[in-house]
């Protein structure tokens, strides 16, 4: 009896022993895989923050990007402003010539387009112009345009269309 109990014994020992490897096996396949998980979820979070660092630094670019825009877009703005109030009042037009009207619709908010009219004495001198380039190039131009037509018809009392366009070109040449 003590032999069948002993040899019973044995056999759950070695069952009980072959049960606890299995179950180790399986706690060390746990664990691993656990260890995988916890890598992949470190990955993910570094992964995340990083994300979350580009966008905001997409974020902040956008953010200057818009500043920067709203400021050129200001600038040309009031350049417009400018270039209008150097452009003559449409009642100054129709008053020097009744029968007239004027179409100007230039390209960009500001441009190299712009007209000009002056009267000297019993002689009134106007200008259509196009100067070259467009947007904020051409606006300088055609405000150079300007100011030397007056400068040209007003000062030095040049009224003759070859003698404005003369002085006109070397005033642009010494500019």
């Amino acid at each position: 009896i003590v032999l069948v109990l002993m040899f019973i014994l044995i056999v759950q020992f070695r069952e009980k022993k072959k049960k606890h490897k299995r179950l180790q096996q399986q706690n060390n396949e746990i664990l691993q895989k656990h260890e995988e998980i916890q890598t992949q979820h470190d990955e993910i979070t570094e992964q995340r923050d990083e994300i979350e660092v580009q966008r905001d630094m997409a974020t902040a670019q956008r953010d200057l990007i818009e500043l920067q825009t709203k400021e050129i877009t200001d600038s040309i703005k009031y350049a417009f402003r400018i270039q209008n109030a150097l452009l003559p009042p449409d009642g100054y037009m129709r008053q020097l010539l009744p029968m007239s009207s004027v179409y100007f619709r230039p390209k960009d908010l500001v441009s190299g387009d712009f007209y000009w009219i002056e009267k000297k004495a019993d002689q009134i001198v106007l200008a259509v112009a196009d100067c070259t380039g467009h947007g904020v190039p051409g606006a300088f131009m055609s405000m150079l345009g300007i100011a030397f037509l007056s400068e040209i018809v007003s000062k030095m009392k040049v009224l003759t269309a070859s003698g404005i366009l003369d002085e006109l070109k070397n005033l642009v040449i010494q500019s």
